[in-house]
């Protein structure tokens, strides 16, 4: 083959070089003989190549909102997780959480069906008018078809709350919503684990977990408490009592539930007056969930007694509620439906 001497652009050699990046040809230039590029324009910076774009780009993972919310119900993220083996003790195979976008503060609503992720929605912002008195601006959430599509979009447009779908097969866009599915299965799990509990248990583990993180520092609130920006927004007091943990005991240790005499036998006066089960949960600073391994069901408890130092709990088969089969779609509910939540 004949040389001709003849310099050519920082670009004919990136295409003659499979492609290579600009940094990369600049320094091949130095260790190889036969690329002249002295006295050539530099390139352009970025250096655009069409056919770079079209083999290699890649999807952008954003973990930063379009724009942060200033207050509370401003924006809301939802995003549903699942299927999760095994089926739950109550039948339960999804979870639907709801991330503040201000507070960070999290609900999560455990479903036996993925199709009920839009009645979770509905449920989520009858919980926010009852108990914050305010009406959600904005729903950021996932373009699946299990939110009801076109549906829950009518019915939010109808009561003035901006629906923001994001792009299909981009879930980092709604990044807010994965680092909560993320924090809030990497807490239940290692709860579960060091509990030795059964895994039938993990709704009432997500639920915890999303409890305790309710009530954690977090980077995203500046190390602010969640539960703490959520109340002092909801009642306008940036002097609020801090918030009090002392009712926290270790998830999955013993607990001896004390039995009301409404369901003691008169007559039973030697009968025990407690029942051994390991705590699951908590519903405010003094209600308790006890799992009771002998009935197989969660019981709500203010009189319990812990013994923290014994979690690790036998071998427990715990049998799945069955799943019950589909039902027909139903009608969005009216918002104003009245709906009693705690924010667990």
């Amino acid at each position: 083959m004949t040389a001709i001497s003849q310099k050519v652009s920082y670009n004919t050699w990136h295409r003659r070089l499979a492609h290579i990046g600009m940094d990369g040809l600049i320094e091949l230039s130095k260790i190889a003989t036969g690329i002249h590029l002295n006295g050539l324009p530099e390139p352009d910076d970025p250096h655009v190549c069409e056919a770079c774009i079209k083999a290699n780009q890649k999807q952008k993972i954003s973990r930063r909102s379009q724009r942060r919310a200033t207050n509370i119900c401003e924006i809301t993220h939802i995003d549903v997780v699942g299927p999760i083996t095994p089926t739950a003790y109550d039948g339960s195979a999804w979870y639907t959480v709801c991330t503040d976008d201000y507070s960070r503060a999290r609900h999560v609503y455990p479903m036996k069906r993925k199709g009920e992720a839009e009645e979770m929605v509905y449920r989520h912002l009858n919980f926010l008018k009852e108990h914050t008195g305010r009406r959600l601006l904005t729903v950021r959430i996932d373009n699946g078809g299990e939110f009801g599509g076109h549906r829950l979009e009518g019915f939010l447009q109808r009561h003035g709350i901006t629906y923001e779908p994001i792009v299909p097969y981009a879930s980092g866009q709604n990044g807010v919503a994965e680092r909560s599915n993320g924090l809030i299965a990497e807490r239940a799990r290692a709860m579960v684990i060091n509990a030795g509990a059964p895994k039938q248990l993990w709704p009432e583990a997500v639920k915890a977990a999303c409890y305790l993180l309710n009530r954690s520092p977090s980077k995203a609130t500046n190390g602010k408490i969640p539960a703490q920006l959520w109340y002092e927004s909801m009642y306008a007091d940036n002097d609020a009592e801090p918030t009090d943990l002392s009712h926290l005991r270790v998830w999955g240790c013993k607990a001896y539930a004390h039995i009301p005499k409404e369901r003691r036998q008169k007559s039973a006066k030697f009968d025990e007056r407690s029942e051994e089960g390991m705590l699951v949960g908590y519903e405010g600073s003094n209600i308790f969930r006890i799992w009771l391994p002998d009935k197989e069901k969660v019981v709500r408890r203010r009189d319990v007694v812990f013994d923290e130092g014994s979690i690790q709990i036998d071998d427990l088969e715990v049998t799945p509620s069955p799943v019950p089969p589909p039902e027909q779609t139903r009608q969005p509910p009216e918002l104003e439906r009245p709906e009693s939540l705690s924010m667990d």
